[in-house]
């Protein structure tokens, strides 16, 4: 997936802004802009434009234009700033619902019949008015393996090896009682969560590699759906049996 590659390599932000579709840019502030156009007889033209007062110009009309945009790019640091705001548009109440309750996760390891009603009304919330979870497999070896902190799904402090098995053989449990949870491992990097809703905006939350923060990427659900569904498709893991697998491994370590 393209948001994950540019991840990999930059700690992107993405605006949301009514502009030309038909004339597209790349901009590499200070360096260069690039113009994408078509001749009258529909042949690709490309501008390339490195003078220093051109870009300049440029550059100060693209700002200005964004001052109108949306940011649909938050991170650990800004989240808050965000759900608090004033002007909340109708089509993200659904989604800032979800990134609450994945802010608000209480952390694992206070009892055994408190965690397992903890991980059920968790994944209960989170998946339903149709939503479908994306866990990147990385996610789960990370936090049974290594003990770290990772996307809120599995947020947690200082647990023993022998709770984090509890905690990710509750996750499998509940996969498994509840058949019609669409709960799902993919692989994608950067320890992701996805979540897709029927409504029109859904979410990717990952782990961003240079910050070490989370980053919570919000998009249009008839965007990132497709990519999401062919990572499910080309994947084909079976949650129950992966989570045994790595159960299985982790034991060896006691």
């Amino acid at each position: 997936m393209t948001l994950f590659k540019t991840e990999l390599f930059a700690d992107l932000y993405r605006w949301q802004l009514t502009i030309d579709h038909n004339k597209p840019f790349f901009l590499v502030k200070g360096k260069f802009i690039m113009l994408f156009d078509k001749q009258i007889d529909g042949t690709p033209q490309l501008t390339l434009i490195r003078n220093p007062s051109e870009l300049d110009q440029l550059n100060d009309l693209i700002m200005n234009k964004l001052k109108e945009a949306r940011c649909m790019t938050f991170n650990s640091d800004t989240i808050q700033e965000y759900l608090d705001r004033k002007d909340a548009k109708i089509d993200s109440l659904e989604i800032d619902e979800k990134i609450k309750l994945l802010l608000s996760t209480a952390p694992a390891g206070n009892g055994r019949e408190s965690e397992r009603d903890s991980v059920t009304d968790f994944y209960h919330n989170l998946s339903e008015d149709g939503t479908s979870i994306y866990m990147s497999a990385d996610s789960i070896a990370t936090f049974l393996f290594k003990a770290k902190v990772i996307v809120p799904d599995l947020l947690t402090v200082d647990l023993d090896l022998d709770a984090r098995i509890d905690y990710l053989a509750r996750i499998r449990d509940y996969v498994d009682r509840e058949k019609h949870a669409s709960v799902y491992i993919i692989n994608t990097p950067l320890n992701s969560l996805s979540l897709l809703l029927e409504g029109d905006l859904s979410l990717v939350s990952l782990v961003q590699p240079g910050s070490k923060k989370v980053k919570f990427h919000i998009f249009d659900s008839d965007l990132i759906g497709p990519e999401l569904e062919n990572a499910r498709a080309a994947t084909g893991i079976n949650v129950g049996d992966f989570i045994d697998k790595q159960i299985s491994q982790a034991e060896k370590h006691r």
